[in-house]
């Protein structure tokens, strides 16, 4: 369990760093500094809060098939993602 919990925080973050260097996201990280309640909320949304969950997945799915031979609950899963 401790892996997942490091794992998710250490190696997803640098992950995460490295997507805003794409256009993209770049905007996105500037929409969320913005005065403008709608901007902000956009850029919040799509350049951090799905761009970190999607990096945190990608992360577990790949601790999952490393450690684990058996399949896991969705139950299961969803508590690794949560540490």
């Amino acid at each position: 369990m401790l892996i997942c919990f490091f794992g998710t925080g250490i190696i997803s973050i640098p992950i995460m760093l490295g997507f805003y260097e794409v256009e993209f996201f770049a905007e996105m990280l500037k929409q969320a500094h913005s005065e403008d309640f709608t901007e902000m909320f956009i850029g919040m949304l799509f350049g951090v809060a799905i761009l970190e969950e999607a990096c945190k997945l990608a992360v577990l799915v790949v601790i999952w098939k490393w450690l684990s031979k058996t399949e896991i609950s969705v139950r299961t899963f969803m508590f690794y993602g949560l540490m």
